[in-house]
C-alpha cells in the first residue's frame, strides 16, 4: 500500500483549510444578513407627505410675514409661475406617520425660501424655523440646509408651513413644493454631502498651498494669481454647501445668501489674469488681451454695485 508522501499530505491539510474557511464565511454572512434584516425591520418607516394639500398667498405688506389668519380662505389662492411673487404663503401639509409609534421626520421646502415656520394650528408658535434669512442659531437643528423637523405621532397629521417671501430678495424659490423624510435618511444624505464637500476642499487646499509653496520659492506672479484663482474657485462650492455660513460668518445670513456671487465674480477676474498672463496674450494676442481685461473691468463694476446696493 503506497504511503502518503508530505505534499500529498500537506495538500490535503490545505484543502480541509479551505472547505473550514468557505463553512465558516457562509455561516458569518448568514449571521450578519439575520442581523441585517433585524436591524432594516426595526427602522421606522418613511414618513409621507399626502395629496391633500392647500396653499394660500397674502401680498407683502410691511417687513415681515403676515400674521396667520384664523381662516385661511380669507387669503388669496396661491398664484402660479416659475417664481413666487414677494409676500406670505401658507401652505396646509397633511404628514402621514404609518408606525405604531412617534418618530421625527424632517420637511423640506424649497431651499432658497428666506424663513419657513412650521405650525401644528393649535398655537401661534412655530414648532420649526428656517431659511437664508436667519442666522445660523435661530434655525432649526442650526442647519445651513432649510430643514423643519417635527416629532410626527402615529396617523394622519395636520401642520402649516408658513413661507415669507421678502422684496429685492437675493433669492427667491421657485415652488410651494415640500418633500418629506425620516431624520436618519436625512442624517444619512446629509452626512455624505458634508464628507463629499469636505474631500473637495481638502483636493483645492492641496492645490492652493503647493501652489503657493511654488510662488514664494520661485517669486513668479503666475503662481500667485493661480492661487487667487484656485481660492475663489473652490470657495464657490463650498461656499454654496454651507460651510461658510457654519464656520466662518454664523451671524450674517445676508451675507452668506451672496456671498457666492462674490466668489465667482473674483473667480473670473483672477481666471482671467492668470490666462492672460499664462498664454503671454499682451504679445500674442493683444485683443484678446484687452477683451479679457474688459471682462474683468465689467465684473468688477457689478461687485462695486452690489457692495454700494448692500449698504444703502
Amino acid at each position: 500500500m503506497p504511503t502518503e508522501s508530505p505534499v500529498d499530505h500537506a495538500y490535503e491539510r490545505q484543502k480541509r483549510a479551505r472547505r473550514r474557511g468557505v463553512r465558516l464565511g457562509l455561516a458569518a454572512s448568514f449571521v450578519i444578513g439575520l442581523l441585517g434584516a433585524r436591524t432594516a425591520l426595526a427602522l421606522p418607516q418613511p414618513c409621507t407627505l399626502l395629496n391633500d394639500r392647500g396653499a394660500w398667498y397674502q401680498p407683502l405688506a410691511g417687513d415681515g410675514p403676515a400674521p396667520l389668519p384664523s381662516h385661511p380662505e380669507s387669503w388669496a389662492p396661491a398664484p402660479r409661475g416659475n417664481q413666487l411673487l414677494p409676500g406670505t404663503y401658507l401652505v396646509r401639509l397633511q404628514a402621514e406617520n404609518p408606525n405604531p409609534h412617534p418618530i421625527t421626520c424632517i420637511f423640506l421646502p424649497d431651499k432658497l425660501v428666506a424663513l419657513a415656520e412650521l405650525f401644528t394650528g393649535e398655537s401661534p408658535q412655530p414648532l420649526a424655523r428656517t431659511g437664508w434669512f436667519l442666522p445660523l442659531d435661530e434655525r432649526a437643528m442650526k442647519s445651513p440646509q432649510a430643514v423643519l423637523p417635527t416629532v410626527l405621532p402615529p396617523g394622519t397629521n395636520t401642520f402649516w408651513l408658513r413661507l415669507w417671501v421678502p422684496a429685492n430678495s437675493p433669492k427667491i424659490p421657485s415652488s410651494l413644493a415640500v418633500q418629506m423624510e425620516t431624520l436618519e435618511a436625512f442624517t444619512i444624505t446629509q452626512r455624505r454631502f458634508d464628507h463629499a464637500h469636505g474631500v473637495y476642499g481638502g483636493i483645492m487646499l492641496a492645490v492652493v498651498l503647493y501652489n503657493l509653496f511654488l510662488f514664494f520659492s520661485l517669486r513668479e506672479r503666475l503662481y500667485l494669481l493661480y492661487v487667487l484663482y484656485a481660492s475663489f474657485f473652490g470657495c464657490i462650492w463650498l461656499v454654496r454647501a454651507g460651510m461658510g455660513l457654519t464656520f466662518l460668518w454664523p451671524h450674517w445670513p445676508l451675507w452668506d445668501a451672496q456671498a457666492h456671487y462674490f466668489m465667482i465674480g473674483l473667480a473670473i477676474i483672477f481666471g482671467n489674469a492668470f490666462t492672460s498672463a499664462f498664454l503671454e496674450l499682451p504679445m500674442k494676442a493683444p485683443r484678446l488681451a484687452r477683451g479679457l481685461q474688459a471682462i474683468s473691468v465689467f465684473v468688477g463694476l457689478l461687485l462695486v454695485g452690489v457692495v454700494l446696493g448692500l449698504h444703502l
